[in-house]
């Protein structure tokens, strides 16, 4: 879990470092980000799919869909202890933060 700024860029290495061993093989299914999203949308039902996809959808520039994916999020996040529905929160803020989402 990332707490602070000084955590981000050695978290995102080891993300790098997930993405290029686990990645690939999942990536080679979906050739693009919009076969990607599509997948998720279908399947996502937990914390870690509605995330994945509302960060494809951001990427994708589909704002709207990023924002009700969000949404799907913090609906997940609400039937949660605490602590996992703080974290998720926590994820929440920081994406509407990077991506400018608004309206939730």
């Amino acid at each position: 879990m990332v707490e602070t700024e000084a955590e981000i860029s050695p978290m995102v290495l080891n993300v790098l470092a997930d993405l290029g061993t686990y990645g690939g093989p999942f990536f080679a299914q979906y050739p693009s980000l919009r076969e990607i999203n599509e997948k998720l949308e279908n399947t996502a039902k937990i914390n870690f799919d509605l995330a994945h996809l509302a960060v494809g959808y951001a990427l994708a520039g589909e704002r709207s869909n990023a924002r009700t994916a969000l949404v799907r999020l913090q609906g997940w996040a609400a039937q949660q202890p605490f602590a996992v529905a703080q974290q998720t929160e926590r994820f929440i803020s920081a994406f509407r933060a990077h991506f400018v989402i608004t309206g939730l």
